[in-house]
């Protein structure tokens, strides 16, 4: 709804109604700046932890990839961890990149002059309902970029610290796996990679509880 059709939903004439309207609008609002504000912050620490991730990533590359004898699927492995970290990253950056928001109008104050309180406090409350509704869908979108964005960092660890028991089991002659389970364990992880996101959020795991 526009500014003008939430402020004739306003239909009471008592003062008192209207300013407690016009607290408990402001309380929303400032709740809903303050998601924005914090899905962001966290968007800020998981890029620098993503970013360490990617250290231990790299310095780990050698040990996936010298030996050209050893198990293929470590480098498969080692190259889908690599491609969640980015895709996480990434998710990370949509997060804290700059958004599109409406705001009131500073110049809206100059027509409070000709109001009488009761028009004045029912203008107030429309024009903060109306930034209300505008901010709640960029600062959920914020937040799904922000699941997916840990999420890519989760699974990066978990492949990267897979990745190290295994190529230290391979260096010692432990793990020796035929061709064939090679391939499937390879299509396994890249098929991960692809409907790790999507599998997730259908069966909404993710933050239940």
């Amino acid at each position: 709804m526009n500014v003008s059709a939430i402020q004739a939903r306003l239909t009471s004439t008592d003062v008192g109604v209207l300013e407690q309207a016009r607290a408990f609008t402001t309380e929303l609002l400032e709740s809903e700046m303050q998601r924005g504000s914090d899905a962001e912050g966290r968007a800020a620490t998981t890029l620098a932890a993503i970013g360490v991730v990617a250290g231990f990533g790299v310095a780990a590359a050698p040990s996936a990839t010298h030996d050209p004898g050893s198990q293929w699927i470590l480098f498969v492995a080692y190259c889908v961890a690599l491609a969640f970290l980015i895709r996480g990253a990434y998710f990370c950056v949509r997060t804290v990149s700059p958004t599109l928001y409406f705001l009131i109008a500073p110049n809206t104050v100059f027509e409070f002059q000709t109001m009488s309180k009761e028009e004045c406090l029912r203008s107030e409350i429309a024009h903060k309902m109306w930034q209300l509704e505008q901010a709640v869908r960029p600062n959920s979108r914020k937040l799904f970029w922000l699941e997916r964005g840990q999420r890519g960092l989760l699974a990066a660890v978990a492949l990267l610290a897979a990745l190290a028991v295994s190529t230290r089991l391979a260096a010692n002659g432990s793990l020796t796996l035929p061709d064939w389970l090679q391939w499937i364990a390879s299509a396994s992880v890249v098929v991960l990679f692809i409907v790790f996101d999507v599998m997730i959020e259908r069966t909404s795991k993710w933050r239940e509880g």
